[in-house]
């Protein structure tokens, strides 16, 4: 479990992150809210967490036989050819944290999706719980990942491709997707051998209907693993807490509704 206190909200709301919790903490004096993220136990208004494991106490020979023939074959290609250069840091520098946000920032804007959290990104180094891995093809940065993780269990935050970087160049877009794949799995051998248990591969959809965020599951279905559901929610500690709550919901709520 990673703890992580750190704000104060209007109403002077002391709140706190949780991550990785199995079960709910009813109690913790000090604190109003307490943020759940990848909680084994379903809380009040849940929002569920679909994702794959991947058993990291197998052998290596074994994790790569669970994936899927064209992975298998494409990554068994990539170590014969050396066409990547791969790093993996844990605790990384203020400049390896910040070039990977801009690099994220430049995916998300492309996607259409949110950028990284970068003070999460910091409070999460400051607690030795992050790490970063970098695939590189003849320079050129092509895939990147942050994770976040304890003792046991390493999670998927985020995952940017170069793959929009490089319009004119057919030839490095084919790369970047086979970065990604490299990446993933080196960073697998990287993690066990930290001697983690659980690789979270960061969340699948499982939404049919939108094909990219399918063929999305369907990229990370290849690895094998297990399905597991998990849950995010706020959970309230005091009568303030649950005012602070009660608040923050109907504002979403008057959002979503104006838009």
């Amino acid at each position: 479990m990673i703890e992580l206190n750190h704000r104060k909200k209007l109403m002077a709301i002391n709140l706190k992150d949780i991550y990785f919790a199995h079960s709910i903490i009813k109690e913790d004096p000090g604190y109003d809210v307490v943020y759940y993220f990848h909680c084994n136990e379903q809380g009040p208004d849940s929002t569920i967490f679909n994702t794959i494991f991947i058993d990291l106490k197998q052998s290596e020979e074994e994790i790569l036989n669970q994936f899927n023939k064209t992975n298998r074959s494409l990554i068994k290609k990539l170590f014969k050819n050396n066409d990547f250069n791969i790093a993996i840091t844990d605790c990384p520098t203020e400049t390896e944290i910040e070039e990977f946000v801009e690099f994220y920032d430049m995916f998300a804007k492309k996607k259409g999706i949110n950028r990284a959290d970068k003070k999460l990104l910091y409070r999460l180094n400051d607690i030795s719980s992050l790490s970063i891995g970098k695939a590189y093809h003849e320079g050129d940065l092509l895939s990147s990942m942050v994770f976040i993780k304890n003792k046991e269990r390493v999670t998927g935050q985020y995952e940017g491709s170069g793959r929009f970087f490089f319009p004119e160049n057919p030839h490095k877009v084919k790369m970047a997707s086979k970065a990604n794949r490299i990446l993933e799995y080196m960073c697998m051998l990287h993690f066990k051998k930290e001697g983690l248990k659980i690789y979270d591969l960061g969340g699948v959809t499982l939404d049919p209907n939108d094909i990219e965020k399918a063929n999305i599951d369907m990229r990370k279905k290849g690895f094998g693993g297990e399905l597991v559901k998990e849950y995010h929610f706020m959970y309230p500690l005091t009568l303030k807490g649950k005012i602070f709550i009660y608040l923050k919901k109907f504002s979403e709520k008057l959002r979503r509704n104006s838009k």
